[in-house]
């Protein structure tokens, strides 16, 4: 079997076996999910594919994989069963996203870009798609991790720009003044505006400040486990 009808066939299976979960005759966990369970799950799943990937272990992040996209088809499952979409209707959704902001892979290919080109051509492609688009703006996700959230807020280019190194050495003295002689919400207050600063500080180089400080500490965890060993 070639790859593609292997991909297939056991994709089809999965939608199967979750029908038959949810069924009359199905699981009762399975039944009782809702999406409002199942946002907990979701967030769960994709940290551990984050471990997987910083394991660099194939065989655990195919596995984590496969849970994460059981999160998936749950979700347009539930979704499908109140006739508001289907797991097809995902599909066909990014496809077409996919091909829409593509057009020198799928409208012109072999069209060479430069980075600079492709950048200005998303932006356009983007800005596009806000203006026939009947959904509203979104403000940044509340669900993010506190320094994801921050990263969503920031806009680079524009009248905004990241803070220099004088701002964030006077930040850094002030939050090591409030930590000395302040009250717990000042310095509270000041560890914020610090780090909400060198989060944008770093935007420009298109550093994730999340997975940064997420590696440098399974870094640290790993170097303790070892010198323990």
């Amino acid at each position: 079997m070639n790859p593609l009808t292997s991909a297939q066939f056991t994709l089809q299976r999965l939608l199967d076996i979750i029908v038959q979960l949810r069924g009359p005759e199905g699981c009762p966990w399975d039944r009782a999910q809702t999406k409002e369970t199942l946002r907990s799950y979701l967030l769960e799943e994709t940290y551990e594919v984050l471990d997987a990937i910083e394991g660099d272990n194939p065989a655990e992040l195919c596995d984590e994989l496969g849970d994460l996209l059981l999160q998936i088809v749950l979700l347009a499952r539930l979704h499908e069963e109140l006739g508001l979409f289907a797991f097809a209707d995902v599909c066909a959704s990014i496809c077409e996203k996919l091909v829409r902001r593509h057009p020198h892979v799928f409208s012109k290919p072999g069209q060479e870009l430069s980075a600079s080109q492709l950048d200005r051509q998303w932006q356009r492609i983007k800005a596009e798609e806000r203006r026939h688009s009947p959904k509203p703006a979104h403000p940044p996700l509340q669900a993010l991790p506190s320094l994801l959230l921050a990263q969503s807020t920031v806009s680079v280019p524009g009248p905004d720009q990241p803070p220099g190194p004088d701002e964030l050495r006077s930040l850094l003295d002030e939050f090591l003044y409030a930590r000395e002689s302040a009250p717990t919400e000042t310095t509270e207050e000041a560890l914020a505006e610090l780090l909400l600063s060198l989060v944008r500080s770093v935007a420009p180089l298109e550093i994730n400040a999340e997975l940064a400080l997420r590696r440098k500490i399974l870094q640290q965890q790993k170097s303790i486990q070892n010198e323990k060993s």
